[in-house]
This record gives C-alpha cells, structure tokens and sequence, in this order.
C-alpha cells in the first residue's frame, strides 16, 4: 500500500499524519510528514510517498493529525469521532490511495486575533507521480502489480477528507472554526 502525505505552502504544521489500522483491530499505524527530506517539492506543496509493507486484508483510514510546535505551545488535532475509509490489500497488489496534502484551518480567538484550528486534506490523484518516486525508493516493493485506488472524498464523506482546497473557505467575520472541522484540540 502506498500513498503520498504533505502540505500546502499556507499550513504551518509541524507534521500532519494519516492513520490507518487493519479492519476489526485497534492497533494503529501512521504515515506522518514532518518536512524533513521531501521526495516532492514545487511553489504550492511539499511531502513525501510512504509505503506500507502489509499483509492481505481489509483495512480502513481512520483519523488524522494535526500538530503543531512552538515555543510556547502545542496542539494537536484528531478527528472526533474517529472515521472509516476502507481498502483491500491483495497478495502481490501494492494499492496506491492518492496525494493527501494538508491544509490548515484558522478560527479567531475571544480577542478577534486568527488563530490556528486544525485541518483538513486534500486528495488527488498523483499516480505518476508517485508511483515513479516509489520504485526510487530502495526498500520499495519489487514485482508488484500497482492498482491505482484513490480514495473518492465524496463518498467518504469525511470532512476533514476533501476534493479540493476551494471547497472550504475560512470565514474571516467568524469568531470560531466551522463544526464539521472542529477536531479533538490537546494543548501543552
């Protein structure tokens, strides 16, 4: 399995993360970009493919993460409730799910002043792409067949899963951050 994870230029995340687990279990697993060693890099985007050596299954996406560090503080964002977007993995298949890149969400404090409120991503389907910088990889599957399966966001219907960055607009006159994207906050 494999798939790419990034950010848009705007997001001033510290990582952003897919998660994902094999269906019925509750261990999980993560593709996490924190900008170190792109494989991909352009004016809007920067991130990485990440792959999965998995055993044949079902399994599902099930949340993302959000984070962000500072000086002074550190919040994290994770979907609530948790959501399930599933795929199959087949014996010699290495299925490709898309390019999910990270785009940041602003709400405004009880003083008026924007302030960072999460995220959402933005799917598309960079299959040559992607799938040109895996067989780069070295530890990269060998001998596959590669299915292209990318994850459709309309019939998801996951909020925090989108077509694209247009689709959502922060509203500047809002004090707070639309309900369908407010995700679990943990701050230190």
């Amino acid at each position: 399995m494999f798939l790419s994870v990034g950010a848009a230029r705007t997001a001033n995340f510290t990582h952003q993360a897919l998660v994902f687990e094999a269906k019925g279990q509750t261990e999980t697993s993560w593709f996490r970009f924190a900008g170190w060693s792109p494989d991909f890099e352009d004016q809007n985007a920067r991130g990485a493919v990440f792959f999965a050596r998995l055993r044949p299954g079902d399994y599902e996406l099930v949340d993302v993460n959000f984070y962000i560090y500072s000086q002074y503080i550190t919040s994290t964002w994770t979907a609530k409730p948790k959501f399930s977007i599933p795929f199959t993995v087949r014996r010699g298949e290495a299925i490709y799910l898309g390019e999910f890149l990270a785009y940041p969400v602003f709400g405004r404090n009880m003083f008026g002043m924007q302030v960072p409120g999460g995220g959402y991503f933005v799917v598309s389907d960079r299959f040559e792409r992607d799938s040109t910088l895996l067989k780069s990889k070295e530890e990269a599957p060998k001998d596959v067949s590669i299915v292209r399966a990318v994850v459709d966001p309309d019939s998801a219907r996951v909020p925090l899963i989108r077509r694209n960055a247009n689709e959502f607009k922060n509203d500047s006159a809002s004090t707070t951050v639309r309900p369908a994207l407010i995700v679990a906050r943990e701050t230190r």
